[in-house]
């Protein structure tokens, strides 16, 4: 009897989920990079482009520890976007997603939790926008403040804005759950996530990748392959950006970033056409599973509406405002009892040296936390502002922080960085095209 070779793989092969979420926490760390003394940052960036060129399971499984350690030592000023790469990774480690693309973890784990964990981010952003400046005020929404600062928009297209953006994120919500709409929703969150990405100096493309990389897991065997080789490819551009820090030139260490997310879209393009959808399980411990993190996205959801963190507790653009006078949200109050004087409005009327500042433009009400924290970071020698009794004052370096925020403030709480008009608060770029149109209010 004559053995006959039987076909099998003896090398690691990575499903395209692994590779486009390995490269997400890559270019998380290129876009951040804050120089050469940013170790743990090199080292993510570095293991990750060897594990995309020379696969090995453990690599893998070494970077998904990175974003949960660093969302720890930076807890509790923590974005979103860091929210869902650090639970992401850990559902990713826990249910081994780093394990070879035919291991049956990934059917049965792996593909119902982060899927789930997808729409509930979707769903956890659509309740935060449901207030009424978001879905009923052209000239404050964030719905119309992203696009606008690219070309105008008339008030008889902004006012749909807000409405149509909630649409999309909860069809791409349901789309993940619902294996019959899967191949619609590949196509959905690609263009989606394509227009949100479309800013190369805005770190909304990260968010992007994160998202698309949940959505790969819907795709076929015969992706992981193409995908793996481009994301191979765009991996080699944080060498480049990292040059570009070296040479000081920021903007462009943040446009090399943005363009290896933007070599992914042509590959992302041609394995949705190809592609037969895989349809997801969902086991008793997948459901269990989804339990606990619907109860993180809640918990996460909490500090919102507590006045306690305003700016990153899944109410990134969406217009959400909650103080001691009440909420503007349709239908959940303000939790907040009293006045605190951490949050008291202060208005900045100038500051020496003058420069370009996206969180900063004077005559606009600050809360007096982030005034604090502004002050801190040791940018400006003198600033001139207007308390909220009217009297004005003006804090040099050196002098003590101002009055009503204590240590405990400035660790645990954060606030919007802007009190009134209302506005859409959360858009760097925005702010810096609207410092150009503001002018100084108190002289």
């Amino acid at each position: 009897m004559t053995d006959e070779p039987t076909p099998h793989h003896s090398a690691y092969r990575p499903t395209a989920f692994m590779v486009l979420w390995a490269l997400s926490l890559s270019l998380d760390a290129t876009y951040f990079f804050e120089g050469f003394t940013d170790v743990p940052r090199m080292a993510a960036i570095a293991l990750t482009i060897v594990a995309l060129w020379r696969p090995a399971a453990w690599m893998f499984a070494v970077l998904l520890l990175f974003s949960p350690i660093e969302w720890i030592l930076q807890a509790p000023q923590t974005s979103n976007h860091g929210f869902v790469v650090a639970v992401g990774s850990l559902v990713a480690l826990g249910t081994g997603a780093w394990r070879d693309r035919d291991d049956p973890c990934h059917r049965s784990l792996v593909r119902p939790l982060m899927t789930g964990l997808g729409a509930l981010v979707y769903s956890a952003a659509i309740l935060q926008k449901l207030n009424w400046e978001y879905l009923a005020d052209p000239d404050a929404s964030c719905a119309v403040a992203v696009w606008e600062q690219y070309v105008p928009i008339p008030d008889v297209l902004a006012v749909f804005f807000g409405p149509a953006s909630l649409v999309l994120e909860g069809l791409l919500a349901v789309v993940l759950l619902v294996p019959r709409l899967h191949k619609a929703g590949l196509w959905l969150a690609f263009v989606f996530h394509g227009m949100l990405g479309i800013n190369p100096v805005s770190p909304i493309f990260l968010f992007s990748l994160t998202m698309l990389s949940i959505f790969s897991l819907l795709l076929d065997d015969e992706a992981h392959e193409g995908v793996g080789r481009v994301a191979r490819v765009a991996s080699l551009f944080s060498l480049a950006a990292l040059a570009a820090r070296a040479a000081d030139v920021y903007v462009l260490q943040l446009m090399i970033a943005w363009l290896a997310w933007a070599a992914l879209q042509p590959a992302w393009v041609a394995h949705i056409r190809s592609t037969h959808v895989q349809p997801t399980a969902w086991s008793s411990r997948a459901m269990a599973g989804m339990a606990g993190l619907a109860l993180l996205v809640i918990l996460n959801c909490v500090p919102a509406y507590t006045g306690d963190r305003q700016f990153n507790s899944f109410d990134m653009y969406s217009n959400l405002r909650v103080d001691h006078t009440g909420s503007n949200h349709l239908f959940l109050p303000s939790l907040v009892s009293a006045p605190r004087p951490f949050a008291e409005p202060v208005v900045i009327l100038s500051h020496e040296p003058e420069y370009p500042n996206p969180d900063v433009i004077l005559g606009l009400e600050v809360p007096r936390l982030e005034f604090a924290k502004w002050l801190a970071q040791g940018t400006v020698d003198e600033v001139r502002y207007r308390a909220a009794d009217g009297t004005e004052h003006t804090w040099r370096t050196g002098d003590p922080r101002p009055a009503g925020v204590t240590d405990q403030d400035l660790a645990w709480r954060r606030l919007r960085r802007t009190v009134d008009p209302p506005r859409c608060v959360d858009c760097v770029t925005c702010l810096m095209a609207e410092r150009g149109r503001m002018a100084p209010d108190g002289d």
